[in-house]
């Protein structure tokens, strides 16, 4: 098990504070619906664009807005995907979270799969990797940097279910 060291100073109790405080009165304040609706898809747009550019997604804020609005964004089709499968896996984890379900191996299979249509090969979809995986930094198409190397592709089901 994790234990890591730290210590609690004044400045970082003195912030924790000011969150407390902050978060209490987000509570109190009414949101008028319309105005929710909008604080939520933007907040959606956010996650998705920052998620989907940390995997090499070359469209910026406004061009995930307009994918998500269905309307025609001149890219690659991948990426145009990618944004569409980020947005359906979210409303997968929101509806199943609604439902207040069990987490098991075969729900982040499904994400997976929900994340991956169209990006992956059919047969890779859902499932777990049989190859192995790295983080990598590069310059153009040179590899210039590995910065992780994944587990065994024959372990990760075990470790998805112990981290499960």
């Amino acid at each position: 098990m994790f234990h890591p060291k730290y210590t609690i100073t004044n400045s970082i109790l003195n912030n924790l504070l000011k969150v407390v405080d902050v978060k209490s009165l987000v509570l109190r304040v009414p949101i008028l619906p319309k105005q929710e609706a909008r604080l939520r898809r933007q907040a959606m747009i956010r996650m998705i664009h920052s998620s989907t550019s940390i995997e090499g997604n070359i469209l910026n804020r406004y061009e995930v807005e307009k994918v998500l609005a269905n309307e025609k964004v001149d890219a690659p089709k991948r990426d145009i995907f990618e944004v569409k499968n980020y947005r359906d896996a979210l409303y997968y984890v929101s509806k199943f979270a609604g439902e207040k379900k069990k987490i098991t191996v075969k729900t982040v299979l499904e994400i997976h799969r929900l994340a991956t249509k169209n990006t992956l090969d059919k047969d890779k979809c859902g499932k777990f990797r049989k190859n192995k995986v790295f983080v990598v930094s590069r310059r153009g198409n040179k590899v210039i940097k590995i910065k992780y190397t994944g587990p065994e592709a024959k372990i990760t089901p075990k470790l998805a279910d112990r981290f499960i």
